[in-house]
């Protein structure tokens, strides 16, 4: 049951179909946390993902509290250095940009760029080395003014 509507709301999410993905994360969240406990990655899987939805509807403050926590459960579960974590802080990087928070912002885009060039073997006072490598593998995308990644023809 709960697989089912995980499934559906990322369907939803896919679809844009915000409301109805938003109802289906928030009633298979705490499913997910009741059975698997409230620190397993599936359940910071799908906060990151309502978080998501929050962001592309520019509920930003909303989203924040969301991404700190699945900040907090992969520094647990994964290790501080974690590309995993790299991601989380890159996405919580953007949503207080989004929100005019510009030290916070900076200050989780630097410790993502520094856990990725430690992974990678690169400077990370290099920002250019960092940046033609990011991308080279496609990792960074231009963003609307909501967030949201844009596609590139």
């Amino acid at each position: 049951m709960m697989a089912i509507l995980y499934r559906l709301a990322q369907i939803c999410l896919g679809q844009e179909k915000y409301a109805e993905a938003e109802l289906l994360f928030q009633r298979v969240l705490p499913l997910m946390q009741e059975r698997l406990g409230a620190d397993h990655p599936t359940a910071a899987l799908i906060m990151s993902e309502l978080a998501q939805l929050y962001k592309a509807q520019g509920r930003f403050a909303k989203a924040e509290p969301l991404m700190k926590r699945v900040l907090t459960i992969a520094e647990r579960g994964l290790g501080p250095e974690h590309l995993t974590v790299a991601t989380v802080l890159s996405d919580l990087a953007l949503l207080c940009l989004l929100q005019g928070k510009e030290t916070e912002g900076i200050t989780y885009s630097q410790r993502a760029l520094d856990i990725r060039a430690q992974a990678l073997g690169l400077d990370p006072t290099d920002p250019l080395a960092l940046f033609k490598h990011a991308l080279e593998q496609g990792a960074w995308a231009p963003h609307t003014p909501d967030g949201r990644r844009r596609t590139v023809d």
